[in-house]
């Protein structure tokens, strides 16, 4: 077979440019599912879809299903709509995710058992999967707090939280891995920081097995600015594409960028074929260098596995805390000074300086 197309050679035919203009293309291109693959991703350089349409999912907010009554949408999007809802056999506040009506039921019941394996604090729990009045949906904890994309939003975080949050990710990825299941769509948007500072995994929605069988190349799934290289080209992907997603997140969370931006789909989907610029270790110190090894290219040079990269993030903690804490006294008493003792008592101790310095 012949050498693989350029980047530059997919992006020319996905933004118009004839086959005839590539001499050999076309036969390549038939040939080499990974090429086909990427092909069809970055002809897919559409607009994503608002990340919250109200009027298209409110008509089931005050209605029943089966045991769950509905009570306020809080999310959307182009999967379904999210919910809170009180389980009326419990007595207790879920998320009720219901599904759009073109969802593949079975494959939803077979991610919704995958992450109902995966018992962790840092993990989205999943307890029931169901369908009432033609009406299907998930049921999941309901964490309070907000999407670490709006934390984002805001501006870069202090570096101690930066460094909690990045553990809570990894700790979680390591327990879903360790469980056979790989999410394939991790960014911002689907981890949400609850109340108490906690980071949270949720929207297994694109989960599957890990080491199962691939998908068919002409469906790449995930979002593009995160997806691992082997993940775009439609190839097989293990729990190594999961922590290239997760550099690509680290990488935001102690830069305040984006690791692979772009204006369009097809500009994110080549930025993340291409190897990420050097990160400053003179101002980020060793954490730099863990986020390089997450974003290799090759998996092969990758953190083998979630648990290695939550080890190395736990011993870089407690030294990159306390010379943050050393070095920026100002902002620690005036953190400190925002927090009475009512707070501290409840058992939050350990998130006084990060949540006072995070408003």
């Amino acid at each position: 077979m012949d050498a693989c197309l350029g980047e530059q050679q997919l992006l020319d035919l996905a933004q118009g440019q004839s086959l005839e203009a590539q001499p050999g293309a076309e036969r390549h291109l038939s040939d080499c599912a990974a090429c086909a693959g990427l092909l069809a991703a970055l002809l897919e350089d559409q607009p994503a879809a608002p990340a919250s349409e109200p009027q298209a999912w409110g008509h089931l907010a005050g209605r029943t299903l089966g045991p769950f009554r509905v009570e306020a949408q809080i999310g959307a999007g182009a999967m379904g709509a999210v919910y809170r809802a009180h389980d009326r056999r419990l007595g207790r506040e879920v998320a009720l995710k219901v599904l759009a009506g073109d969802a593949d039921r079975r494959r939803v019941e077979a991610e919704a058992r995958a992450a109902a394996a995966i018992a962790h604090p840092n993990v989205v729990t999943v307890f029931d999967v169901g369908s009432a009045d033609g009406v299907d949906f998930v049921v999941t904890e309901l964490v309070e707090g907000e999407a670490l994309r709006s934390l984002l939003d805001r501006g870069p975080l202090p570096r101690p939280r930066a460094l909690a949050l990045a553990l809570d990710l990894a700790r979680g990825l390591a327990a879903a891995h360790q469980r056979g299941v790989v999410h394939r769509d991790l960014k911002p948007e689907n981890l949400v920081v609850a109340r108490d500072g906690t980071l949270k995994i949720l929207d297994f929605g694109l989960a599957a097995p890990a080491g199962g069988e691939p998908e068919a190349v002409q469906l790449v799934r995930g979002t593009p600015g995160y997806l691992a290289p082997e993940q775009a080209r439609g190839q097989p992907v293990d729990a190594r594409a999961d922590l290239f997603a997760a550099g690509a997140v680290l990488h935001e969370l102690f830069t305040g960028r984006r690791a692979f931006d772009g204006a369009t789909r097809a500009e994110r989907i080549a930025a993340a074929l291409r190897p990420v610029a050097p990160l400053d270790a003179k101002v980020l110190g060793p954490v730099a260098a863990v986020i390089e090894r997450c974003l290799e290219q090759d998996p092969r040079k990758r953190f083998q596995s979630a648990g290695d990269l939550a080890f190395v993030l736990e011993q870089l903690t407690p030294a990159e805390r306390t010379a943050w804490v050393e070095a920026h006294p100002e902002e620690v008493a005036r953190a400190l000074a925002a927090y009475d003792a009512e707070i501290a008592g409840q058992g939050r101790t350990h998130l006084v300086l990060f949540d006072a310095l995070d408003r």
